[in-house]
């Protein structure tokens, strides 16, 4: 294997340990504040990962989220018009505020 893939494949297994530490991040505040609303809880895993991309001034596509996290695209919205190559973007509003404080604001707006 030549330098450049190897570098390549350091390279996804950076960007998948970064996500990942996010998403701990995430499920650690879901646990601290007992979240039991799963459709909450999922909310705070996937604006972790947008907030996460903003950091690192990457694009995220809602098939990189499922890539990064191990997910498969549930049967009943295959069939939906989604753009797969559609990139998340995270509140301008938001821009500016730590993990946790979008962690608040994301509780705050589901109530």
């Amino acid at each position: 294997m030549n330098k450049d893939n190897v570098d390549y494949l350091y390279s996804i297994v950076a960007r998948v340990e970064y996500y990942y530490s996010i998403r701990k991040k995430a499920i650690r505040y879901i646990m601290d504040n007992q979240i039991k609303d799963a459709e909450l809880g999922i909310n705070l895993v996937l604006v972790s990962a947008v907030w996460g991309s903003y950091q690192i001034n990457e694009s995220l596509t809602e098939e990189d989220l499922l890539i990064l996290f191990g997910l498969s695209r549930a049967a009943e919205t295959e069939d939906l018009d989604m753009e797969e190559n559609e990139v998340l973007k995270l509140n301008p509003l938001h821009a500016e505020f730590t993990l946790n404080e979008v962690f608040d604001q994301t509780v705050e707006s589901f109530k």
